[in-house]
């Protein structure tokens, strides 16, 4: 039920800036998600194939690479961007070879290897030879052509050559588009999801399954 639900409200955001800005202001005050945890076996999946319907140069972003990005837009990304790359996470952007981007990513992505913030105030703890894939977004004129998975793999591909052997990502339910990319990598399903609570811009989660001794507060 509540993925179709947060389904439908998906679609409808999609319709007009009406349902948009409706969508927005709802989940600040009201909204319940359901999201699952899946895993990349670096030693098992074949991070090789080419995923992406078009060429694309893919690199690991700089502090100054977000910043000339995002510009001046007041992006909760840009901050979040520059925190993981200060303390050795990775931010990757991708740009196809068409010259009609404006300087700005196609898709990007970022993965981190120490903790991985699921809320306001809750984290994943990830442990050693391990990352956690999150923030994957691909511009919209760009959709369709297979980037979201390419990015994934990319990083699949850079974990696995600096040692690392497991990778994580958390999906939302309703959100088939991910869920489909992160098939395509290689992901499979582990038996850990958690739900999030959306109140009075306030955020509660509650995990379930064999990783939830993994979430804790944060220090």
């Amino acid at each position: 039920m509540i993925t179709w639900i947060n389904q439908l409200a998906r679609k409808l955001r999609k319709k007009n800036y009406f349902f948009r800005r409706l969508f927005d202001i709802w989940t600040d005050y009201l909204w319940i998600d359901k999201l699952v945890i899946l895993r990349f076996d670096l030693d098992r999946i074949n991070s090789l194939k080419k995923l992406e319907k078009c060429d694309v140069h893919w690199s690991l972003a700089t502090v100054e690479d977000c910043r000339a990005n995002f510009g001046n837009e007041h992006s909760p990304d840009i901050s979040l961007f520059i925190k993981f790359i200060q303390r050795g996470d990775w931010v990757l952007a991708g740009r196809c070879s068409e010259q009609d981007s404006g300087g700005t990513w196609d898709c990007h992505a970022a993965c981190v290897f120490q903790s991985k913030p699921m809320s306001d105030t809750v984290e994943f703890h990830v442990r050693e030879k391990e990352g956690f894939i999150l923030i994957v977004f691909t511009r919209e004129d760009k959709r369709g052509k297979g980037l979201a998975a390419g990015c994934i793999a990319e990083i699949c591909r850079k974990a696995k050559e600096r040692g690392v052997e497991l990778l994580y990502i958390d999906i939302s339910t309703s959100n088939m588009s991910s869920l489909r990319a992160a098939e395509k990598a290689g992901a499979s399903y582990t038996d850990s999801y958690y739900y999030l609570f959306r109140i009075l811009k306030k955020s509660y989660l509650f995990p379930l399954g064999a990783l939830k001794n993994r979430f804790s507060r944060e220090s």
